[in-house]
Protein backbone atom coordinates (compact mmCIF):
# COMPACT_ATOMS: atom_id res chain seq x y z
CA UNK A 1 0.00 0.00 0.00
CA UNK A 2 1.70 3.48 -1.27
CA UNK A 3 -0.06 7.17 -0.15
CA UNK A 4 1.60 10.46 -1.75
CA UNK A 5 4.20 12.08 0.45
CA UNK A 6 4.68 15.76 1.44
CA UNK A 7 6.52 16.17 -2.06
CA UNK A 8 4.34 14.42 -4.09
CA UNK A 9 6.28 11.23 -4.03
CA UNK A 10 4.70 7.82 -3.09
CA UNK A 11 5.45 6.83 0.34
CA UNK A 12 5.78 3.11 1.14
CA UNK A 13 3.57 1.74 4.29
CA UNK A 14 5.33 -1.11 6.32
CA UNK A 15 2.86 -3.53 8.63
CA UNK A 16 4.41 -4.58 11.69
CA UNK A 17 3.24 -7.09 14.16
CA UNK A 18 5.07 -6.76 17.16
CA UNK A 19 4.78 -9.09 19.83
CA UNK A 20 4.86 -7.41 22.94
CA UNK A 21 2.60 -7.90 26.22
CA UNK A 22 3.90 -4.52 27.79
CA UNK A 23 0.98 -2.51 27.01
CA UNK A 24 3.20 1.24 28.47
CA UNK A 25 5.66 -0.26 26.41
CA UNK A 26 3.83 -0.72 22.83
CA UNK A 27 2.61 2.82 23.06
CA UNK A 28 6.06 4.05 23.23
CA UNK A 29 6.92 2.06 20.52
CA UNK A 30 3.94 2.91 18.71
CA UNK A 31 4.67 6.71 19.14
CA UNK A 32 8.47 6.42 17.72
CA UNK A 33 7.06 4.44 14.64
CA UNK A 34 4.47 7.37 13.98
CA UNK A 35 7.46 9.62 13.22
CA UNK A 36 8.77 8.30 10.40
CA UNK A 37 7.41 9.44 6.82
CA UNK A 38 9.45 6.84 4.61
CA UNK A 39 8.59 3.94 4.98
CA UNK A 40 5.47 4.98 7.58
CA UNK A 41 4.80 2.05 9.60
CA UNK A 42 1.65 0.72 10.70
CA UNK A 43 1.53 -1.38 13.82
CA UNK A 44 -0.48 -4.33 15.39
CA UNK A 45 0.08 -6.13 17.98
CA UNK A 46 -0.38 -9.44 19.94
CA UNK A 47 0.81 -10.27 23.48
CA UNK A 48 1.73 -13.73 23.17
CA UNK A 49 2.99 -16.17 20.42
CA UNK A 50 -0.41 -17.61 20.04
CA UNK A 51 -1.91 -14.77 18.86
CA UNK A 52 0.79 -13.83 16.24
CA UNK A 53 -0.17 -17.18 14.27
CA UNK A 54 -3.77 -15.30 13.79
CA UNK A 55 -2.34 -11.50 13.21
CA UNK A 56 0.77 -12.62 10.63
CA UNK A 57 -1.43 -12.66 6.81
CA UNK A 58 -0.97 -8.93 5.98
CA UNK A 59 2.72 -8.02 8.32
CA UNK A 60 5.70 -7.01 6.09
CA UNK A 61 7.73 -7.44 9.61
CA UNK A 62 7.67 -9.04 13.18
CA UNK A 63 9.24 -6.93 16.32
CA UNK A 64 9.33 -9.51 18.98
CA UNK A 65 10.00 -9.24 22.74
CA UNK A 66 11.58 -12.47 23.90
CA UNK A 67 9.55 -12.25 27.36
CA UNK A 68 6.16 -13.57 26.44
CA UNK A 69 3.73 -15.22 28.89
CA UNK A 70 3.65 -18.00 26.22
CA UNK A 71 7.19 -18.35 25.87
CA UNK A 72 10.56 -17.22 27.20
CA UNK A 73 14.06 -16.56 26.22
CA UNK A 74 15.49 -18.47 22.80
CA UNK A 75 12.72 -20.39 22.47
CA UNK A 76 10.53 -16.96 21.51
CA UNK A 77 12.67 -16.74 18.81
CA UNK A 78 13.40 -19.99 17.18
CA UNK A 79 8.50 -20.19 17.29
CA UNK A 80 8.45 -16.62 15.63
CA UNK A 81 11.15 -17.94 13.05
CA UNK A 82 9.16 -20.82 12.02
CA UNK A 83 5.86 -18.21 12.32
CA UNK A 84 7.08 -15.43 10.20
CA UNK A 85 8.94 -17.49 7.48
CA UNK A 86 10.96 -14.70 5.06
CA UNK A 87 9.55 -12.01 6.99
CA UNK A 88 12.23 -9.84 9.00
CA UNK A 89 12.28 -10.00 12.65
CA UNK A 90 13.81 -7.54 14.96
CA UNK A 91 14.20 -8.28 18.32
CA UNK A 92 13.56 -5.70 21.29
CA UNK A 93 14.15 -7.51 24.69
CA UNK A 94 14.77 -6.27 27.90
CA UNK A 95 16.60 -8.95 28.33
CA UNK A 96 20.13 -8.03 30.10
CA UNK A 97 22.05 -10.99 29.34
CA UNK A 98 25.44 -9.49 27.10
CA UNK A 99 25.07 -12.36 24.73
CA UNK A 100 21.42 -12.62 23.69
CA UNK A 101 21.91 -10.27 20.81
CA UNK A 102 25.00 -12.46 18.66
CA UNK A 103 22.69 -15.64 20.05
CA UNK A 104 19.51 -13.77 18.46
CA UNK A 105 20.96 -13.40 15.31
CA UNK A 106 22.60 -16.81 15.10
CA UNK A 107 18.79 -17.93 15.72
CA UNK A 108 17.41 -15.95 12.70
CA UNK A 109 16.41 -12.35 14.15
CA UNK A 110 17.51 -9.98 11.55
CA UNK A 111 18.24 -7.39 13.95
CA UNK A 112 18.83 -6.73 17.52
CA UNK A 113 17.67 -3.87 19.73
CA UNK A 114 17.89 -3.63 23.93
CA UNK A 115 14.74 -1.82 25.07
CA UNK A 116 17.92 -0.17 27.28
CA UNK A 117 19.15 1.69 24.23
CA UNK A 118 16.15 1.69 22.37
CA UNK A 119 14.73 5.14 20.78
CA UNK A 120 13.12 6.16 17.69
CA UNK A 121 15.99 6.92 15.58
CA UNK A 122 17.59 3.39 16.77
CA UNK A 123 14.48 1.75 16.14
CA UNK A 124 13.89 3.03 12.92
CA UNK A 125 17.64 2.05 11.71
CA UNK A 126 16.89 -1.60 13.13
CA UNK A 127 13.93 -1.79 11.09
CA UNK A 128 14.99 -0.68 7.70
CA UNK A 129 18.14 -2.47 7.85
CA UNK A 130 16.18 -6.14 8.42
CA UNK A 131 13.76 -4.75 5.65
CA UNK A 132 16.75 -4.29 3.79
CA UNK A 133 18.52 -7.47 4.25
CA UNK A 134 14.92 -9.50 3.81
CA UNK A 135 14.73 -8.23 0.33
CA UNK A 136 14.74 -10.47 -2.54
CA UNK A 137 17.51 -8.32 -4.45
CA UNK A 138 19.90 -8.88 -1.64
CA UNK A 139 22.72 -11.30 -2.04
CA UNK A 140 21.48 -12.92 1.13
CA UNK A 141 18.16 -13.47 -0.22
CA UNK A 142 19.31 -15.00 -3.05
CA UNK A 143 21.17 -17.59 -1.02
CA UNK A 144 18.35 -18.24 1.03
CA UNK A 145 16.37 -19.21 -2.98
CA UNK A 146 19.51 -20.83 -4.57
CA UNK A 147 20.40 -23.24 -1.35
CA UNK A 148 18.08 -26.05 0.01
CA UNK A 149 16.99 -25.49 3.83
CA UNK A 150 20.09 -24.18 5.77
CA UNK A 151 18.86 -25.98 9.02
CA UNK A 152 18.35 -29.63 7.58
CA UNK A 153 21.76 -30.62 8.90
CA UNK A 154 23.88 -31.22 5.89
CA UNK A 155 21.28 -34.16 5.14
CA UNK A 156 21.45 -33.38 1.31
CA UNK A 157 25.36 -32.67 1.00
CA UNK A 158 25.00 -32.87 -2.81
CA UNK A 159 22.38 -30.37 -3.68
CA UNK A 160 23.54 -28.31 -0.55
CA UNK A 161 27.22 -27.63 -2.36
CA UNK A 162 25.30 -27.75 -5.61
CA UNK A 163 23.35 -24.10 -5.07
CA UNK A 164 26.43 -23.05 -3.18
CA UNK A 165 28.32 -23.24 -6.55
CA UNK A 166 25.56 -22.44 -8.61
CA UNK A 167 25.94 -18.74 -7.15
CA UNK A 168 29.44 -18.33 -6.81
CA UNK A 169 28.80 -19.41 -10.57
CA UNK A 170 26.10 -16.51 -10.42
CA UNK A 171 28.87 -14.45 -9.32
CA UNK A 172 27.24 -13.16 -6.10
CA UNK A 173 28.96 -15.76 -3.59
CA UNK A 174 32.98 -14.75 -4.13
CA UNK A 175 33.58 -17.49 -1.85
CA UNK A 176 32.58 -20.10 0.62
CA UNK A 177 34.27 -22.21 3.66
CA UNK A 178 32.77 -25.70 5.16
CA UNK A 179 33.89 -26.10 8.96
CA UNK A 180 33.13 -29.73 9.52
CA UNK A 181 34.44 -29.89 13.34
CA UNK A 182 31.54 -27.23 14.29
CA UNK A 183 29.12 -27.56 11.58
CA UNK A 184 29.48 -23.82 10.55
CA UNK A 185 29.39 -22.27 6.86
CA UNK A 186 30.95 -18.75 6.24
CA UNK A 187 29.87 -16.75 2.94
CA UNK A 188 31.48 -14.25 1.51
CA UNK A 189 28.98 -11.95 -0.92
CA UNK A 190 30.21 -9.89 -3.22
Amino acid sequence: MSSLHSGGTPSRRVDILMIEDDIEYRRLVERWLASSTDPRFGVRFASRLDEAWHRIGRSDLIVLDLGLPDAAGMETLVAARELAGDLPIVVLTANQDEDIGRRALRAGADAFVPKRCAEAQTLHIALRRALAARSPFTPQARLRRAVPDRSASFGDRGSFLAGLARAQEESWVEDFWIDARYGSITIRTR
